[in-house]
Parts: C-alpha cells; sequence; structure tokens
C-alpha cells in the first residue's frame, strides 16, 4: 500500500492514466436510456455531438412538476460541453486536449471527437444553473 492510501486507485493498476485512456462510455454514471442513446449517436456517425440530461428527462418533465405558472417561466435549458469521445475505442475525455492527446498516443486515428454535451436546466431569473442527477 502506498502513502495516502493510494493503493485502491485504479483496482491497483498504476499504469492506468485516465488522462490517456479516458473513461469508457459504458461505466459513465447515467441511466441506461441515456448511455444507450450516446452509444447510437456515436455508431450512427451523422453527427458528432449528442445532447442529454443527467437523469435521461427534459425539461418539459421539469415543467410538469412545477405547479405555479410563474414559476414555469423561468424555466430554461443551457448546454454544458461535458466530454469529449473517442468512436474507436469509446472513451470519454473530460476535456479535448485529453481527447487529442489520447488519439495521438494510443488510438492514432484521425476522427474528430464526438462531443457530449449535458442540457442544465437554468432559471432565466437569476441566471443561476443546475445539473440533474
Amino acid at each position: 500500500m502506498l502513502p495516502g492510501g493510494l493503493g485502491a486507485i485504479n483496482n491497483g493498476n498504476y499504469f492506468y492514466d485516465p488522462n490517456l485512456f479516458g473513461t469508457p462510455v459504458h461505466l459513465l454514471q447515467i441511466p441506461t436510456s441515456v448511455m444507450q442513446s450516446i452509444r447510437s449517436s456515436m455508431m450512427q456517425r451523422q453527427e458528432n455531438f449528442c445532447r442529454f440530461t443527467q437523469d435521461g428527462k427534459t425539461s418539459n418533465d421539469l415543467i410538469k412538476c412545477l405547479s405555479n405558472q410563474r414559476d414555469r417561466s423561468f424555466v430554461g435549458e443551457k448546454d454544458i460541453d461535458v466530454g469529449w469521445a473517442c468512436r474507436t475505442c469509446n472513451t470519454v475525455f473530460q476535456a479535448d486536449n485529453l481527447f487529442t492527446n489520447h488519439q495521438q498516443m494510443v488510438c492514432q486515428s484521425k476522427t474528430s471527437a464526438f462531443k457530449l454535451i449535458q442540457i442544465h436546466y437554468e432559471c432565466r431569473k437569476c441566471k443561476q444553473c443546475f445539473g440533474t442527477q
């Protein structure tokens, strides 16, 4: 065991660098329906992005829960880039430069990144954004 409990990191695999190898799509902490949507969008290769909410619901689902019409008028959406995925190996990176490094050193493909765009709910009055979980 290394100091600070580092032996538990990556199940003891000290050669695994998540900045280089990313997180496989199937290990993302999202509902199965969202995962399937991301995978099918990646395989279709028609678009270079997929928009989703963390909980798999829509802003209309949130609006239905609000009883006050005034509150409903404040609900909006804001897109936030949360990941760049490699279509060759189906892994996701938290930054575009990490995807580029992976592509140059591991997969060596010339395909562009598949962007994961998470839809956050936005209060139009105070401009605060909230992810759904």
